[in-house]
């Protein structure tokens, strides 16, 4: 299961990315197996993810965009709210992380 959540100075609503045909919904404890993805410009969301994974005692990945994020945060949140804007049409960044 895969969630994604975002902010952005408009309120066109949380991405909800598709529900697979058969969700699989595991459950702390049971046989499940979790995966923590994160991206972090500032190291705050790294932070979390790491208490997530440490909660979940699972597997952590840090989710790289193939183009470096801008040091400028207003060039940087600019961009965001682009991919955002592609994301809601289908279009998802290109990454260099692989699995």
């Amino acid at each position: 299961m895969l969630s994604m959540t975002a902010c952005t100075g408009t309120d066109d609503g949380p991405l909800t990315p598709q529900e697979p045909e058969q969700p699989v919904e595991p459950t702390p404890g049971g046989n499940g197996r979790y995966l923590v993805l994160y991206c972090s410009r500032s190291g705050n969301t790294e932070d979390m993810a790491q208490q997530i994974q440490t909660s979940l005692n699972c597997d952590i990945l840090k989710v790289e965009p193939q183009t470096p994020y801008e040091s400028d945060y207003n060039a940087m949140l600019s961009r965001a709210q682009t991919e955002l804007a592609a994301i809601r049409q289908g279009n998802y960044p290109a990454i260099r992380t692989s699995v």
